[in-house]
């Protein structure tokens, strides 16, 4: 059965470079850079979250070694998908 859902949306680019997503203590490192601007750039998603409180906390990495792109990161908006609280 999928959950509640999380969608974080921005931006990528040639000057856009690499950022974390902390959810509930787990992190993923991506980057957002791109040969070409993109707007409305599907940051991270999840669709399987449990129904209950959750931490959310996104970090800016900036260009890291070896990466292409450039230090800036632009979060633009999230979208979430919620259920109906369980019975009882």
């Amino acid at each position: 059965m999928i959950g509640p859902a999380l969608f974080i949306y921005g931006a990528a680019g040639p000057a856009y470079g690499s950022y974390e997503i902390l959810l509930d203590g787990i992190g993923k490192v991506s980057t957002a850079y791109a040969p070409q601007n993109m707007s409305s750039y599907l940051l991270f998603n999840t669709t399987s979250l449990q129904y209950a409180n959750h931490t959310l906390k996104v970090t800016n990495l900036g260009a890291r070694s070896g990466d292409n792109g450039g230090n800036q990161l632009l979060f633009d908006y999230l979208d979430t998908t919620v259920q109906l609280a369980p019975a009882g």
